[in-house]
């Protein structure tokens, strides 16, 4: 097998994430042709697919920088938060899609009770926190953060959890998604283990989320011994006390209840980046896969949103 060039440019730089990868594979593609499993014929499309998938990376980097940019003008625009608590969704993805979970996290709670909530609460469209940025976010004071955890974004997750409780311990850190934990004994650890983590939020989120900021009514002074009432929640009542896990929440029936992020104006900082996009057309899955939150989620029933929300969803993407 033909040996790679030693210089490759500046994506070769220690320290490049990419590079570990890289070594990997190069090496199981050598085993493969040292054993005689793979000729030339598959190492060189390898090579050449590997180069073109380091350029598109690059090319999706640039561009998540220049949303970063374009969001932050945004955020200069906005109106003076006025004694409003912020919100803010942590995408950790390192790419231009538009986060839909918490993008509909965000514009269910904007529409809750005819926008009820938008008193209390500033929902910033500024979903690329990192804990260098952390200080900026609670230089007003105590927020929140909504973080949904996935297999490639938990421990970032965490770690930004951890810095915001570090330097804003009243802020109210909430997790959700597939990769927070939800049965009994786990759930409980995940809170020993993890200080930083105030509200745990278990299956479907807009519901459950817009009636844990009903409840806390922008007061965040680490105690939420009120949210005993909010079904579907593992939560700290105060900081050091054990969680408490509340009765289970209801899926949602009607998915058309729920307003688009994409229609609503909740993504408008993507409508002129070059972007993926995710569209959601159902939820839940008639299989039961081990590896896999749906099926078990859901007892394999499928829920449908109205077509013609998924083809205006499509029309906003292109």
């Amino acid at each position: 097998m033909p040996t790679r060039p030693s210089s490759l440019g500046p994506d070769r730089q220690p320290g490049n994430p990419l590079l570990a990868t890289e070594a990997v594979r190069d090496a199981a593609v050598a085993e493969l042709c040292a054993r005689g499993l793979v000729g030339e014929e598959i190492s060189v499309p390898y090579r050449t697919g590997w180069e073109r998938g380091k350029a598109t990376t690059r090319r999706i980097h640039h561009r998540t920088r220049a949303l970063v940019a374009q969001q932050a003008a945004l955020l200069e625009s906005r109106p003076p938060r006025a004694g409003r608590v912020p919100v803010f969704g942590v995408e950790r993805a390192a790419n231009t899609r538009p986060p839909v979970a918490l993008g509909l996290l965000f514009a269910a709670a904007e529409a809750h009770d005819d926008g009820a909530l938008t008193a209390l609460y500033d929902f910033v469209p500024d979903w690329h926190v990192r804990p260098a940025s952390v200080r900026r976010a609670v230089a007003d004071g105590p927020a929140v953060f909504l973080f949904s955890n996935y297999v490639w974004s938990q421990q970032g997750n965490l770690a930004i959890s951890a810095k915001v409780k570090e330097l804003s311990p009243n802020s109210l850190v909430i997790h959700g998604g597939p990769n927070t934990p939800k049965f009994p004994g786990d759930r409980e650890q995940y809170f020993a283990d993890h200080p930083s983590v105030d509200v745990v939020v278990h299956g479907e989120g807009e519901a459950t989320i817009c009636e844990v900021l009903e409840v806390v009514g922008g007061r965040l002074d680490g105690d939420l011994r009120a949210l005993g009432d909010v079904a579907g929640i593992t939560f700290r009542p105060r900081p050091g006390q054990a969680p408490v896990t509340t009765a289970e929440r209801d899926r949602i029936a009607d998915l058309d209840t729920l307003p688009s992020p994409y229609l609503t104006g909740v993504f408008d900082a993507w409508r002129n980046a070059s972007i993926m996009v995710t569209i959601e057309s159902n939820r839940g899955c008639p299989y039961g896969c081990t590896f896999c939150d749906w099926g078990s989620a859901t007892n394999s029933r499928i829920r449908k949103f109205d077509l013609q929300r998924v083809f205006d969803e499509i029309t906003w993407a292109a």
